[in-house]
């Protein structure tokens, strides 16, 4: 919505007629999303899963995010001390081009962003790769712009956020028992189906 003054993708609507934009429900959605994606080898919806983590984070209350969101933070005096990290319910909740008024609940907004990113970490890590899809997803500070899978090597080309400091890699269905892999021409080396399935961790990058 380039009307309103934050950045909106990804993020849920809520109800037939209330005025709610990237409401906390979204975070109860990523793993429903997610999981389906799992069983039906849907694309979209995985993508759609992604989109909605992401937006968990849209309306969270950070001078970073000034450019992106900058009606989220309007007329907020205390954005660098004691609201600093906090996420509201949802935006726009009055029906004008505001953020929500009134209290931060730890469980609406903040707990939900906070439980949708704990299980996609658990489950999908940062990086994951879809054997069964020949496919694999950038989450969590990562793009994926390529992915090829030849002669038991795979070869990823992404873009990451400045501040991301690891990549934690997980995979579904390896089809050998090692395999090398390759981020950006750099070598994370052999690793087993055991590694690639309970995830791995990445950090020179």
């Amino acid at each position: 919505m380039p009307y309103i003054s934050y950045n909106t993708f990804g993020g849920f609507g809520v109800q037939n007629a209330d005025v709610e934009l990237s409401d906390a429900r979204q975070g109860l959605f990523v793993r429903t999303y997610m999981e389906y994606y799992l069983e039906t080898g849907k694309k979209e919806y995985m993508e759609r899963g992604i989109a909605a983590l992401r937006a968990c984070f849209a309306l969270m209350l950070l001078r970073e995010l000034k450019e992106q969101c900058p009606g989220n933070l309007k007329g907020i005096e205390t954005l660098d001390g004691i609201d600093r990290g906090c996420i509201c319910e949802n935006y726009g909740h009055s029906g004008h081009n505001l953020r929500i008024p009134g209290y931060i609940l730890f469980d609406w907004g903040v707990g939900t962003s906070a439980s949708a990113t704990a299980y996609t970490k658990k489950h999908f890590g940062d990086l994951f790769i879809d054997f069964k899809e020949n496919i694999a997803w950038g989450i969590d500070g990562l793009i994926v712009r390529t992915f090829e899978y030849k002669d038991d090597k795979i070869f990823i080309k992404c873009d990451k956020i400045a501040d991301k400091k690891y990549i934690l890699v997980k995979a579904r269905d390896p089809p050998k028992e090692e395999l090398e892999i390759f981020i950006n021409d750099t070598s994370l080396g052999s690793r087993s189906r055991k590694d690639l399935e309970e995830g791995f961790i990445f950090d020179k990058i």
